[in-house]
């Protein structure tokens, strides 16, 4: 006869009254794991230890049936079902087993299972278990969740054995020891219609068994239905990390095989700082892939491991020589989405003390004091800090401070296409109330998994934008992904200027661009004066030409008293628009960095083949690198990728002092343009953090790489499976000037003066930066030169010159050196006699003897 609703007491409840005591529990805690478990397995035998046998007669079944259902976990496995099984140990004192109930299921406290996880049958032998120490990396699925039906079938035993005769359970389903009630709100905490905050009850007995046993909520948020115009649409599309999930796992075990083959011919072939990275961090890659690859040829397809395992091993292969240039690129159907939640998080400095806070929410979104302004003290259980250093770990920044930066960017923000999803299907995020600045308050959001916006340059065709590429990769994506959530108003301009309408949303002092994923210019107001503000977001693009026209047509609309160039979170991209921007900013002649390849025979044959192509001329380096493989040289001689006609076309544009502001996510191409930037000394550097991100390559995809040796039958590139990718740093940069020969990649660049970002920096626009800015401009001279009228006479040419802080010009045509006069009022007549078919005339100004200004201009 089966029992009423009202006598099926919660399955939580039944057990609970059958735990040992106190004393008992603290005798097996004593024990060390092996012992505690040892004792379980005496005491379901009949021994001693303290233990009721009954107790464990009953647990284990329960323990029998969670052990084959996790030996053969359901598509929807995941973390809740080891927490559930910790949280429902009979061994542990049932007020701390069911606090931990609450905390893993409503909270997502990261000792149950939400953010770092343990093996389940670790936790099922352990009492009570210590925090975790590092991320979950055990054999056990990482989403190896039961259902609800599942977990009712492993949970029916225990009560069967508490209520003989009851032969269905449904978790909770009329409890009678929860008050309707309490029902519907704990349901409405569940199915996030509400947030829990220090105001809700946190009594277990008070929820419903659903705040247990169910999954993530695969509902689409709200704050989708709410999101900006320009991006609602693409945004509807996005789906849970569970579903998405579902959809991978599809290489073969003679697809790994290649993968690997592809990657040991990439790092031990073509990878240009191999030596460097062996010596510097003590790795050995190459090595490790060969371990692999012996391991991957004893496996069959039904005794390899899980799809995520390799990819993880191949990820940390490639993230273990900490060049973000050089990377393994996850295939189908991770390529081109990233994992978000709808808040981004900054770092900022208050009385020497590192701190966290909320700097943008996606439009839509909303909790209780939870917005810009927010300080972060608990990441799904584990304080920030600690939560940010495990997160850094997991990337390959050339230095401490890179790595920390993309530690606290990827909390929000990942590009799956880099990085395996996250282990974790929700976070719990501990926040002070942004309102009243003292309530503690929590909110727990899903990841959700979408399609990125697309790039600017396709990197894996034949072109000088693919062959000229200094790249990272996960900046750039990271980059589109936080324009698409959290600036929206970039797109709409976008469409706007597809559509050949006038540009909406601008803000007060803002000038239009036609490239607004590119550059942003404004006015800004410091207590020094009013300067201009350019933000260049990226060099990640096809028309470096069109990019330095754009540069100049901005920065002209500028105050021209001073100009901060803010290349912040810039990833980088074309070399060439990096080195051609220098020559709009300073009166030297711009030399561009020279590069290297690592003398190999394969790189020797890649040279060769496009000894004078069009579109990637290698023939420079071939003749050092015939020589360096008989030698026996390290490298090649070095050239410059950038053109040094192309660096040099137009000259000096802007003639205020400059102030350039880096931090630690500047990479590849930005790292050359700041490098440019102090070996020309054109400006103070102002960085943000100690130095640069120190990428100093040009990287190749391994599409590039088979394409340009695809006429040569004897090529060792094979098309890579699924969409996987990878990327190389196939040459490496050197800097010039006063540090002439030193390479860039892990040194970076150190500013000149450092400027720790304040809480007033986050909340109001920078404001503490760009007033420290504004005072090293305002300290700071400004020269200027310029050629007023030209006028053919006799043959020759007559120039008006005007100058400001100069006292000598002279004058050159065609790059000849014809006049020089000194200035006493600032002004001038120069008359250069037999100009003949000159077309150009270039004025260089001095003050005592040094190079301050240079204009050059057509000849008429």
């Amino acid at each position: 006869m089966r029992a009423s609703p009202q006598q099926v007491r919660c399955a939580q409840c039944a057990v609970e009254e059958s735990r040992p005591s106190p004393a008992d529990d603290q005798r097996r805690g004593d024990m060390t794991v092996p012992g505690r478990a040892a004792a379980g397995k005496r005491a379901r035998h009949g021994g001693a230890a303290g233990v009721a046998s009954t107790v464990d007669q009953r647990w284990g079944l329960v323990r029998e049936q969670y052990d084959r259902i996790v030996s053969t976990p359901p598509r929807s496995a995941g973390p809740r079902g080891r927490a559930d099984a910790a949280a429902l140990h009979p061994r542990r004192r049932p007020a701390e087993a069911l606090e931990r109930l609450l905390r893993s299921r409503a909270l997502g406290d990261q000792q149950g299972g939400t953010g770092h996880v343990r093996d389940a049958r670790w936790w099922l032998c352990r009492s009570p278990p210590a925090p975790p120490t590092r991320p979950f990396q055990s054999s056990v699925a990482r989403r190896r969740c039961m259902s609800s039906t599942d977990r009712t079938q492993w949970l029916a035993p225990a009560v069967a054995a508490e209520r003989p005769g009851v032969t269905s359970v449904s978790p909770c389903e009329g409890n009678a020891c929860i008050r309707s009630s309490e029902i519907g709100a704990c349901d409405d905490l569940l199915r996030g219609r509400r947030r829990i905050t220090d105001g809700d009850s946190l009594n277990p007995r008070h929820l419903p068994g659903g705040m247990m046993t169910s999954p993530a909520d695969d509902s689409r948020p709200d704050f989708i239905e709410r999101a900006a115009e320009p991006v609602r649409d693409h945004l509807a599309a996005s789906t849970p990390l569970s579903t998405f999930l579902q959809g991978a796992g599809t290489l073969t075990l003679e697809e790994r095989r290649l993968i690997v083959d592809q990657a040991l011919v990439l790092l031990e072939q073509n990878y240009v700082h191999l030596p460097l990275k062996v010596a510097m961090h003590a790795v050995n890659p190459v090595q490790r892939l060969r371990v692999l690859r012996r391991r991957l040829e004893r496996q069959t397809p039904q005794t390899m491991p899980r799809e995520w395992l390799f990819h993880a091993e191949m990820s940390e292969i490639f993230h273990s020589v900490r060049d973000l240039h050089t990377n393994y690129l996850l295939p189908n159907p991770f390529a081109g989405k990233i994992a978000f939640l709808p808040f981004l998080i900054e770092q900022y400095t208050e009385q020497q003390e590192t701190r966290f806070m909320v700097t943008h929410v996606a439009q839509g979104f909303s909790a209780p004091g939870f917005g810009p302004g927010a300080e972060i003290t608990h990441w799904s259980g584990i304080p920030i800090a600690d939560a940010v250093d495990l997160n850094a770990v997991r990337f390959a920044g050339s230095n401490t401070a890179a790595r920390r930066s993309r530690g606290v960017q990827s909390l929000t923000v990942r590009p799956l296409a880099m990085h395996l999803p996250p282990f974790e299907e929700w976070v719990t995020v501990t926040y002070i109330d942004s309102d009243d600045g003292r309530t503690k308050r929590e909110v727990r959001e899903n990841w959700r998994i979408v399609d990125n916006l697309p790039a600017f340059v396709d990197a894996d065709t034949v072109s000088a934008a693919a062959a000229s590429q200094g790249l990272d990769l996960d900046a750039d994506e990271a980059g589109r992904a936080k324009v698409m959530l959290f600036a929206p108003r970039i797109v709409a301009q976008e469409h706007a200027l597809q559509a050949g309408e006038s540009i909406p949303e601008l803000r007060q002092g803002e000038v239009a661009t036609t490239m607004p994923r590119v550059f942003k210019a404004r006015e800004v107001r410091t207590s020094s004066g009013t300067f201009g503000h350019i933000r260049i977001f990226t060099f990640n693009v096809d028309d470096p030409v069109a990019f330095v026209n754009e540069f100049v047509r901005l920065i002209g609309q500028l105050p021209d008293r001073g100009l901060i160039v803010d290349v912040r979170d810039n990833g980088g991209g074309h070399i060439h628009a990096a080195e051609f921007a220098l020559q709009v900013l300073t009166p030297r002649r711009v030399v561009p960095e020279p590069v290297q390849f690592i003398t190999t025979p394969l790189n020797l044959r890649i040279c060769r083949a496009h000894e004078r192509d069009p579109l990637i001329d290698l023939g420079p380096w071939v003749a050092s690198m015939d020589q360096a493989v008989e030698i026996g040289a390290a490298f090649s001689g070095a050239f410059p990728i950038t053109p040094e006609d192309g660096a040099n076309a137009i000259g000096q544009q802007y003639f205020g002092p400059v102030v350039l502001i880096t931090n630690a996510r500047c990479y590849s191409a930005t790292d050359i343009f700041a490098a440019g930037f102090q070996d020309h000394r054109i400006g103070p550097v102002l960085g943000t953090d100690e130095n640069t991100g120190a990428g100093g390559a040009n990287v190749w995809t391994h599409r590039l790489l088979s394409l340009l040796l695809q006429d040569d039958t004897a090529t060792p590139y094979v098309p890579l499976p699924k969409g996987a990718g990878m990327r190389v740093s196939i040459r490496r940069t050197l800097r010039v000037g006063a540090q002439s020969g030193a390479p860039v990649e892990d040194l970076g660049i150190t500013p000149d003066e450092r400027h720790q970002m304040t809480r007033r920096d986050l909340i109001e626009d920078n404001a503490d930066l760009l007033e420290r800015a504004g005072r090293h401009l305002k300290s700071l001279i400004p020269h200027a030169v310029s050629i007023t009228d030209a006028v053919s006479v006799d043959g020759g040419l007559r120039l008006k010159v005007k100058a400001t802080n100069v006292d000598r010009v002279d004058v050159y045509l065609d790059q000849r050196p014809r006049a020089s006069v000194d200035l006493s009022d600032g002004q001038a007549d120069v008359t250069v006699p037999d100009t003949g078919a000159a077309q150009s005339a270039r004025v260089e100004g001095f003050e005592a003897g040094r190079l301050v200004a240079s204009k050059t201009e057509p000849v008429p």
